[in-house]
């Protein structure tokens, strides 16, 4: 496992409770994903705003979701304040992602229902407001939030995914391991702002991986989703729930943010 500057020691409880044969598989799954807090008095600029209005190029008409009108303004993320070298997906160096998203409940087979848009820091912009008349199920914060980078952590994948099941770790062995994943994920605080590493699934993964895939197999499907997707995002839910942010790992690397998509679960 690479170096990043969280202590790996915080795993040694979770690798305690696993065959001895399987410990350094199971470390070769963890990812680093960069956390966030809420700025305080003193932390300097904010890295990623809530509300507010984004800063569109001039030339750039608005997000809409096709035949329902303007998409829901969600919040920025500056990417020059994230700190890349913590991560193992790809970001650019500066410029800005605009978060704009449709209806939380709307179906996952519209390929419009949320988008992500990268700003280039070179490009010309000003403030825009949102359109007055915004799709239905209004998921946009009228206030403004500010965060700043809080740390690195060690994130792990959920202990229902394939990924898992592919290691044949025993019943009890890997019910130890979901209790301190959960104990630990907490520790490390802010789950719920997040960028990159393994999504903090807030139900069974199984719910969402049927929107990405669909075959009707939960196996075949999540499979598909773990190979293939990368976890750009993690935000709340004004309601209490979770936006999760992916991206194929080809499109990200091509800087195809466009091609983003989001699942939601409460």
């Amino acid at each position: 496992m690479k170096e990043y500057s969280f202590d790996a020691s915080v795993l040694d409880p979770l690798v305690r409770v696993l065959p001895a044969e399987l410990r350094q598989r199971w470390l070769d799954m963890v990812r680093p994903a960069v956390r966030f807090r809420m700025r305080e008095d003193g932390d300097g600029p904010a890295v990623w705003r809530y509300g507010g209005e984004p800063n569109l190029p001039d030339e750039m008409p608005w997000p809409v979701k096709e035949g329902e009108g303007p998409l829901n303004y969600m919040g920025a993320l500056d990417c020059a304040g994230i700190p890349r070298h913590e991560l193992d997906i790809p970001l650019p160096a500066d410029g800005t992602l605009l978060f704009f998203l449709h209806d939380t409940y709307a179906e996952w087979e519209s390929p419009d229902r949320a988008r992500v848009v990268y700003v280039p820091a070179s490009a010309a912009t000003s403030p825009r407001q949102r359109p007055e008349e915004t799709v239905d199920g209004d998921n946009s914060y009228d206030g403004e939030e500010f965060l700043v980078v809080d740390r690195s952590v060690p994130t792990m994948p959920n202990i229902y995914t394939c990924m898992i099941d592919a290691l044949g770790i025993p019943q009890n062995a890997k019910s130890a391991l979901g209790d301190l994943q959960w104990d630990l994920d907490h520790e490390l605080g802010h789950w719920y702002y997040q960028i990159g590493g393994h999504p903090k699934w807030i139900q069974d993964p199984n719910v969402q991986s049927e929107g990405f895939v669909g075959t009707g197999d939960e196996k075949e499907d999540l499979a598909y989703l773990e190979r293939d997707w990368l976890l750009l995002a993690m935000t709340p839910d004004w309601g209490g729930g979770t936006f999760y942010w992916f991206m194929r790992s080809a499109d990200l690397a091509d800087g195809r943010f466009d091609r983003a998509v989001l699942d939601f679960q409460v």
